[in-house]
């Protein structure tokens, strides 16, 4: 099972099982890759490209896609259970109904974000793990700028005060969770226990 942050290209991704969880897939290059009948949970794909990738059969669960290409890669019968698509290139793909996923297109400049969240999100960039894997925050500026995008869709789940003390709740709990918290997906996992919905 892969679980870790990484930057990969096609010729790298060694698989055994046909499981991944935990996992960012940041500025990857993985064209041409079969992902047929994989289950894939708490995996994020950051600047990817995914082109003539074939995910037949794979089902993915709490992910999210910012700023994909996936462009001619094959879906037939994929399923997505609470995943988001931020900024993707959807041209030619096979087998995907666009108008039954969560699809966002935008800059999201008109974002309007409390002080108070972007401190907890700031506070929480101290430790080095949360801060690599840039999971709020936008890595072209290594963590100083909040990724607007993904924010967003925490907020638009679980309201800005309730996302603010789970974030509290990580900060004083570093030790004990924060090694895990390296994709959107276990980081929404997480929310939805702590604040029980």
């Amino acid at each position: 099972m892969i679980n870790k942050v990484t930057s990969v290209n096609r010729y790298k991704i060694i698989q055994r099982g046909k499981d991944i969880e935990n996992v960012r897939f940041i500025n990857s290059n993985i064209t041409h890759v079969r992902f047929k009948t994989y289950r894939m949970r708490n995996v994020d794909f950051v600047g990817c490209n995914l082109k003539h990738s074939n995910f037949e059969r794979s089902v993915f669960y709490n992910s999210i896609f910012y700023n994909v290409n996936f462009s001619k890669s094959n879906f037939r019968n994929s399923k997505f259970i609470n995943c988001h698509f931020i900024n993707c290139k959807f041209e030619d793909v096979r087998y995907l109904n666009i108008d039954q996923l969560d699809v966002y297109k935008g800059d999201f400049n008109n974002v309007i974000i409390s002080q108070k969240l972007i401190y907890q999100i700031l506070q929480l960039n101290n430790v080095n793990r949360f801060r690599e894997a840039y999971l709020l925050t936008t890595k072209r500026s290594k963590g100083t700028k909040i990724n607007k995008g993904v924010l967003s869709l925490f907020i638009k789940e679980f309201g800005e005060r309730d996302f603010c003390r789970v974030l509290v709740a990580v900060g004083k709990k570093r030790s004990k969770y924060i090694k895990e918290f390296i994709s959107y997906g276990y980081l929404y996992e997480f929310s939805k226990r702590y604040l029980k919905k």
